[in-house]
């Protein structure tokens, strides 16, 4: 096995721990039980720490290079399992804004960018597929967490199940860093600004991806992070259920993704999932059985999967792989203001309607809004995918 493969198997490792964070709609119910909270307040934690994760994204760029993997993504694993202890132990919001949010979060977003940027770089010549299946991997977390949360949540509470994850943030982080060390992972910074190519239209470019991978990931979110509720509003008694199929998209998506993205336009496949999207959310708006309810969540899981591999492909097709972190931290923005508004608009019309149909609509008007931004993309990207560039208007 060389040493570019067993770089790309850390990197997996490492977001589908990550992808944990998205565990929490099993933790919907009985923290709103825990607080005497209403669902939007509840829903305030996710949106926390969607934001806190943005923020490590848009900073991440500065300190990747200031120590090395290892030693980077050990530390990641040691901040999450911290703010994970810390928001078990709570019985107030604070401290879950603090621990599931701030510190779970913001080390979610900073892990998320720098292993992106680590497997692009191990595998330059397939950067669509090191982009995919790491995403993807993201996945796993989503989909192997909520049974096992949830059965540690059964046997001992919130605490205990805290308490699990956190144990296998610490075992994950030393087998990450034991990988890393052995393939002698490195990550190669974005050069000074005057060795950068422009590009023109680029800032052009960056906007349209911004409001575009907004108002996508906006739509994908007020379903996710809802999704138990989703469930059990249909009927269903199984809390993991939906975050589980909803994971199990993700991954499909992620993996499909990232093989298309090397195959054909970026430009169609940022358009083509919001559509898609659309079309599901507004089939879930109008209820069904539970299979029926598991099914439309699936494939919204589906499309966001392949949409979150799609933009930071997209960035690389744009701006290179060398300047992709700087990029891409800057069009996360968007996400993070759709990963903080989404989930709590999204309990605000629960709560306001009694029922999760008025939401869902709204959030099919946002992917549609989402696949017509982003026909304004340009047709071709830059020729030299190493090359880094500078964000020269037109």
């Amino acid at each position: 096995m060389n040493r570019s493969t067993i770089t790309l198997i850390a990197c997996m490792i490492l977001m589908a721990m990550l992808g944990s964070v998205f565990v929490f709609p099993i933790f919907l119910a009985p923290w709103e039980e825990m607080l005497g909270a209403f669902r939007a307040e509840v829903s305030s934690i996710l949106s926390v720490s969607m934001i806190a994760a943005t923020v490590g994204l848009f900073i991440g760029h500065r300190v990747y290079q200031r120590v090395s993997p290892p030693i980077f993504t050990a530390t990641v694993c040691l901040v999450s399992a911290v703010g994970i202890v810390l928001s078990g132990w709570g019985t107030s919001v604070l401290p879950l804004w603090i621990g599931y949010g701030l510190l779970f979060g913001g080390a979610n977003g900073i892990g998320y960018g720098f292993t992106i940027q680590v497997a692009a770089q191990a595998l330059p010549g397939r950067k669509g597929f090191a982009i995919g299946i790491t995403a993807a991997s993201y996945a796993a977390g989503m989909g192997l967490s909520p049974p096992l949360m949830s059965a540690a949540l059964d046997v001992g509470g919130i605490s205990a199940a805290m308490n699990w994850l956190a144990v296998t943030f610490i075992a994950t982080g030393i087998l990450v860093a034991t990988l890393l060390r052995y393939s002698g992972a490195t990550f190669t910074p974005e050069p000074r600004s005057e060795e950068m190519k422009p590009v023109k239209g680029a800032n052009g470019t960056e906007a349209v991806l911004w409001l575009g991978y907004g108002a996508g990931a906006a739509a994908g979110v007020m379903a996710i992070g809802h999704s138990a509720g989703i469930v059990a509003a249909a009927g269903g008694d199984a809390a993991f259920a939906g975050p589980a199929v909803n994971a199990s998209g993700y991954m499909l998506g992620g993996l499909l993704a990232g093989w298309l993205a090397d195959r054909f336009s970026v430009r169609t496949l940022l358009s083509a999932l919001p559509l898609l999207t659309a079309v599901v959310l507004l089939l879930l708006a109008q209820g069904g059985s539970v299979n029926y309810v598991l099914g439309c969540l699936a494939m919204i899981g589906f499309s966001y999967g392949a949409l979150v591999v799609a933009y930071p492909t997209a960035v690389v097709h744009y701006f290179g792989i060398l300047s992709a972190g700087r990029i891409y931290g800057r069009v996360c923005i968007s996400w993070g203001f759709a990963g903080f508004l989404a989930p709590w608009f999204a309990g605000y019309l629960f709560d306001q309607s009694g029922g999760y149909n008025t939401a869902l609509t709204v959030a099919a008007g946002t992917a549609v809004a989402s696949a017509l931004a982003v026909r304004m993309l340009p047709k071709t990207g830059v020729t030299d995918g190493m090359a880094p560039v500078t964000e020269t208007p037109s």
